[in-house]
């Protein structure tokens, strides 16, 4: 699995602690954990992600579901959990298995964007693989024969 990629010594500047201060951000992570459990990385990702809101005084509320029966309904529940704060401003969704760096949302949040996406790959992720030096028709079968060994 991959390695969290954090920043744990970066401190905030002033700038961006100015930011905040005029700016009150309620933020709401959002994850669906089909078989209520979520990855180790996940969790450091997230405490990682607590001690940095903090730091910037930024509420931040963790909403989960768990063993819903599909992933529409279970995100239609995320969202209505944080909707029902009249104080949220952002929302994200995370994958229970994926990690992050808390840097990220910072980013994400001071882009100030109406909606933003992102994509995380499925299963076993190999990155020299899709890089390589092959037409596409041969990335596509090296790298389904390498995910699934």
């Amino acid at each position: 699995m991959e390695t969290i990629h954090e920043e744990p010594d970066q401190e905030p500047n002033a700038k961006l602690m100015n930011y905040f201060r005029r700016n009150a951000i309620v933020l709401y992570i959002l994850t669906n954990c089909p078989n209520g459990q979520c990855s180790t990385n996940y969790t450091l990702s997230l405490v990682h992600t607590i001690e940095l809101m903090r730091k910037l005084n930024i509420r931040l509320y963790i909403e989960y579901t768990m063993n819903e029966k599909t992933s529409v309904r279970a995100k239609n529940n995320l969202i209505a959990k944080a909707m029902s704060n009249k104080d949220m401003t952002h929302m994200i969704f995370i994958d229970s298995q994926v990690s992050w760096n808390p840097w990220d949302i910072i980013k994400l949040v001071v882009s100030e964007k109406d909606v933003i996406g992102g994509a995380c790959p499925i299963g076993k992720y190999e990155w020299s693989v899709l890089t390589g030096n092959t037409d596409d028709r041969n990335m596509i079968k090296d790298y389904m024969k390498k995910r699934d060994h």
